[in-house]
């Protein structure tokens, strides 16, 4: 169970919306990587098409509202470049993670075009069971964008083929990262959405690997948040 606090201009309105859902898409990304930016995908483009200075230019690019962030990430890698080293011998384990967000990406942007089209349904590979709040509940999955995927001919292939094109690069540049399946969506159970000032405090329940702030993107359009979040015991 998760208890979140949103400061709002409109409590109410906030809470009507997440009282209308009774699921989100399975959305997943940057926060996964403890990275406070949303470019965290473009590191893994510029490796895939192996171009150190686009590379570099994303880690010193600081986006609005990121401020005076200290990334350790971004700083401890530019500091071995500056040494005139090799981007891709520095960063040692990293252009792995960097991958991952480029598949994260790339997962990201077919399934928001699944649901812009409206057949989220119809691009599903298989079924997942999955156990959250005392219940159980199958769910429609596909596989995460990997090589694997170049040659399928499903239609979540094709769409995954797709937008990695639109991007310039090949399924085939994620390298070894695994085709594990992944859920179109999730359900949630919401247990209360209460208003205090200009607060809407927000007790709900998500299955594994489902994010709060899907949730929140979903019901306030927002594209930049700071949260704090406070995990309560079942």
């Amino acid at each position: 169970m998760f208890r979140v606090e949103v400061k709002a201009g409109d409590p109410e309105l906030l809470c009507r919306n997440i009282r209308s859902l009774d699921r989100i898409p399975a959305y997943y990304g940057p926060q996964r990587f403890g990275v406070r930016r949303p470019s965290s995908h473009l590191y893994g483009l510029a490796l895939a098409l192996r171009e150190p200075g686009r590379l570099i230019r994303e880690y010193t690019y600081r986006y609005p509202l990121e401020g005076d962030v200290r990334l350790s990430y971004e700083e401890e890698s530019l500091a071995l470049v500056s040494k005139r080293r090799d981007p891709w011998a520095v960063m040692g384990g990293a252009p792995g993670i960097a991958l991952e967000a480029l598949q994260a990406y790339i997962f990201n942007r077919a399934l928001s075009e699944a649901i812009k089209g409206g057949y989220v349904e119809r691009v599903r590979e298989t079924i997942l069971k999955i156990g959250y709040c005392g219940l159980t509940t199958t769910i429609p999955a596909v596989r995460l964008p990997s090589k694997e995927l170049a040659s399928a001919t499903t239609t979540w292939a094709r769409l995954v083929r797709g937008v990695a094109e639109f991007e310039g690069a090949r399924l085939e540049m994620l390298g070894e990262l695994k085709p594990s399946p992944r859920p179109l969506y999730f359900p949630f159970k919401l247990g209360s959405c209460v208003t205090r000032g200009d607060k809407a405090i927000v007790t709900l329940c998500l299955p594994p690997a489902a994010y709060v702030t899907v949730l929140l993107r979903e019901v306030a359009e927002v594209d930049w948040c700071s949260l704090a979040f406070e995990e309560e015991a079942r």
